[in-house]
């Protein structure tokens, strides 16, 4: 297990997509300001108020992470906001396209990392012209979170190991975890854990009553 220092530069969560139309038009304003000092995370959901948040197509992608060295290696004139790439977590200190299949763990909260976040055209627009070439193969990772919690901006040690990674969550640190993991059974639980469970629950008596049907058909058939 090897240890890493990084930074957490930028949360990015925005319920329209800003790269529609052509590029030469420009990026749709934001309705709403998108960049974020915090976010909520829901296990299985994604980000809350985001605009992949419980969508259907990107239920395994609805959280993206970008390393801002991918920037740094354009080697720019001019410093870029690192919030113009559109990714939802910016890190430093971390190579994130190495994530790609793997779970990890950022602050406290378990994440599965199932694809790259392949850059688009628009990157040569907002960044500039040349990036769109220059992210290839750099352009962060697409996941899904699997715990339910609530996290900040803060300087954290990451513990990362093959296939499980650990980001402890430090005291003085702004890190509020609203509930326990709803994969674990808890005297109590938490608001934000209740709709997690509440589906498995609906899923075990949707089981329970299929499993009285068949049973019911098979002793009506052999009184018949």
């Amino acid at each position: 297990m090897s240890r890493h220092e990084v930074e957490i530069i930028a949360l990015l969560v925005s319920p329209t997509h800003a790269f529609e139309g052509r590029p030469q038009d420009g990026p749709r304003p934001d309705p709403v300001p998108a960049e974020r000092d915090h976010v909520e995370v829901r296990a299985g959901l994604g980000l809350v108020g985001d605009r992949y948040f419980d969508h259907r197509a990107h239920r395994n992608a609805a959280v993206t992470l970008f390393a801002a060295e991918s920037l740094d290696a354009l080697h720019l004139a001019q410093p870029v906001d690192p919030h113009a790439v559109r990714r939802n977590i910016v890190l430093r200190g971390f190579p994130v396209d190495e994530l790609v299949g793997q779970e990890f763990t950022l602050d406290g909260i378990r994440f599965q990392g199932h694809r790259p976040a392949n850059p688009c055209k628009w990157m040569d627009v907002v960044v500039a012209p040349g990036a769109f070439r220059g992210l290839r193969g750099h352009g962060g990772v697409r996941c899904v979170p699997l715990t339910t919690a609530c996290s900040g901006w803060a300087r954290r040690c990451w513990k990362h190991r093959r296939r499980n990674a650990c980001w402890p969550r430090h005291e003085h640190t702004p890190v509020a975890v609203r509930g326990p993991r709803p994969d674990r059974a808890q005297p109590h639980l938490g608001i934000a854990d209740v709709p997690v469970l509440r589906h498995r629950w609906r899923a075990r008596r949707l089981a329970f009553r299929a499993s009285r049907t068949v049973r019911d058909g098979a002793r009506g058939a052999r009184a018949w």
